[in-house]
């Protein structure tokens, strides 16, 4: 028995030809791979950026050694100072506490200082 020669049966073989070969789809399905793909990159590039900026920010206990109201700056025993960013509550903070300080990598401001005695 041949092999049928109808265009649908021979368009049939040529499209298992070129799945074997994993050649380049063309058509609609090539545009909805890469539209997955395009989903895919942009989830990751997403949750890149949401690691690099959270990558920015420190955090340090220690005891404070002595804080300054006038210039709101924190001084740990260690010898670390750290300015009090804009909205930081200072209320709570005085020598001899211990502290949680969160701070900014790149400029050291302290963007939150809990006490944790």
């Amino acid at each position: 028995m041949g092999e049928c020669s109808h265009v649908f049966c021979v368009g049939r073989r040529i499209g298992s030809i070129l799945r074997e070969l994993k050649l380049p789809v063309f058509g609609a399905r090539a545009s909805k791979r890469r539209n997955s793909e395009m989903k895919k990159f942009v989830a990751l590039l997403i949750a890149f950026a949401a690691m690099v900026a959270t990558a920015y920010a420190g955090q340090i206990q220690g005891t404070v050694k002595a804080f300054d109201p006038a210039t709101k700056t924190v001084t740990l025993e260690d010898g670390s100072a750290y300015v009090l960013a804009e909205g930081v509550a200072a209320d709570k903070i005085a020598a001899g506490a211990k502290i949680q300080v969160t701070f900014d990598d790149t400029s050291k401001a302290a963007t939150a200082v809990t006490v944790t005695q």
